[in-house]
């Protein structure tokens, strides 16, 4: 039950904690995002670039093994951020190289 109501406010909670700078709250926040696979890798990016969660960010953009999942992603993710555009690419280019 636990779980389900944390993944249920996980956002609302990222906003408090933004408007009150809760840092601890925001960790937590993003460590749950990191490990739940409720919440898909599109809208975890999306979370990542609205709150500035880097390591967030990171661990997604690793999880994507080929570019079908990055051209999936980046269609899904829309409007995109350039903060979130850019990291696509470098992690595109990665892959290519």
């Amino acid at each position: 039950m636990y779980a389900s109501t944390y993944h249920q406010n996980v956002e609302q909670l990222l906003v408090l904690a933004d408007r009150y700078d809760v840092s601890l709250v925001t960790k937590e926040c993003e460590n749950f995002l990191k490990f739940t696979e409720r919440t898909s890798i599109d809208n975890k990016l999306r979370i990542a670039e609205q709150f500035s969660l880097s390591d967030l960010q990171e661990k997604c953009l690793d999880s994507l093994g080929s570019m079908k999942q990055i051209k999936t992603v980046r269609e899904k993710f829309n409007p995109i951020g350039i903060v979130t555009a850019t990291a696509l690419l470098d992690r595109a280019i990665t892959l290519y190289n």
